[in-house]
């Protein structure tokens, strides 16, 4: 899912990975070099956790086995709050981050995270479980079903462009 991911992003985007294991990502980054994926730069970075990768990225995917897993990261994330972005140059306000939940898991698991997200800060949550496995990561053919209240900032419609 990862190496799609950065090969459909602008070259110009820095993907920033986390996994617990570290020989897993390491894979990824020589396979995507060997890929010429990113042709001048490899366009990942690992991340030391996954506090660091949500305090450097706007988009943050995550996919875990179980609600037990998606809880500890999101507590890992959320607390203490997160900084905000930098503000881009076309813009006078920081933009918010969008925070993408690809696991499987309960609806009230999934509600209580979202209602963290949005309770501590200005940041959306969309709750989108896939359909596919690994087989379906490798075709770039996952299904994803989102799901998010609709005052949150058009977050379905950015997904839906990357």
């Amino acid at each position: 899912m990862a190496q799609n991911l950065r090969a459909k992003i602008p070259e110009t985007d820095t993907l920033v990975i986390h996994d617990q294991n570290h020989e897993a990502t390491r894979r990824f980054v020589e396979k995507v070099a060997g890929a010429g994926i990113g042709t001048k730069r490899t366009g990942v970075e690992i991340a030391e956790c996954s506090r660091e990768v949500a305090e450097k990225s706007e988009v943050i995917i995550t996919v875990l086995p179980e609600p037990v897993h998606v809880k500890s990261v999101f507590g890992q994330i959320l607390h203490p709050r997160l900084p905000d972005l930098p503000t881009l140059p076309s813009s006078s306000t920081a933009p918010n981050r969008l925070f993408i939940d690809c696991s499987t898991i309960d609806p009230t698991s999934s509600t209580d995270i979202a209602n963290a997200v949005h309770s501590s800060s200005p940041d959306r949550f969309v709750d989108a479980p896939m359909s596919g496995g690994v087989v379906g990561a490798r075709a770039a053919s996952l299904t994803f079903m989102l799901g998010c209240p609709s005052h949150n900032g058009n977050g379905e419609g950015k997904l839906a462009r990357r």
